[in-house]
């Protein structure tokens, strides 16, 4: 009898056990003055990727607010979302949704990453008895699982700052070829967004 073992990451667990989603960072150059402020939120989309049983789409928002003492403020949002390696990229045109007015937007920047992972499972032998030695695996079996990051990045504008800090509903609309791909904010996610665009540095811990 075969007893299957999943051979996981140890790099892996260390990056998930160490995420920064949902926490505001700062850092900040004490030669320049200037303070760049970061917020990474996660998203998971209504639409289902095209396919029999597919799964939805999921996007990490990669907020940045660059405050610069002689250039002014810069802020820009990249989201990068987690696709079938047969989806169509990026279009160029984006949706935000601001309460109840919407905003046509073009893409500052666009491309798309092919990313692959490979599962390993080990094989062993088990005993009539039940035992099963661990130190000598019989053979192993791999499978590789391939997907694209489509990346667009959206620069927040004046005027997209000040309907977001006064928002109580934001929703993202992107288009992979001719999906719809659309990401409503939950009223938590609001929240740090609004405080992510307002801080000063003073109030993070």
């Amino acid at each position: 009898m075969v007893k299957k073992m999943i051979v996981i990451g140890i790099v892996a667990m260390l990056g998930s056990a160490c995420s920064s989603i949902g926490k505001i960072q700062m850092r900040t150059d004490d030669m320049t003055g200037a303070k760049v402020f970061t917020l990474d939120l996660e998203h998971t989309s209504k639409e289902r990727m095209p396919g029999l049983l597919a799964p939805r789409y999921d996007c990490i928002a990669k907020y940045v607010r660059d405050i610069n003492p002689k250039k002014g403020e810069i802020t820009e949002v990249t989201l990068v979302t987690k696709a079938c390696s047969t989806c169509d990229d990026l279009t160029d045109n984006a949706v935000l949704k601001i309460n109840d007015k919407t905003y046509e937007i073009k893409f500052g920047e666009k491309n798309t990453e092919v990313k692959s992972q490979t599962d390993t499972t080990k094989h062993y032998h088990k005993r009539s008895d039940g035992y099963v030695d661990y130190s000598r695996p019989t053979g192993s079996t791999s499978e590789t699982q391939t997907w694209k990051e489509l990346r667009g990045k959206i620069v927040i504008t004046p005027e997209l700052k000040k309907a977001m800090i006064e928002s109580s509903a934001i929703t993202y609309r992107v288009y992979s070829g001719t999906n719809p791909v659309t990401y409503v904010l939950e009223s938590d996610d609001i929240s740090k967004v609004k405080k992510f665009l307002l801080t000063d540095g003073s109030d993070l811990k």
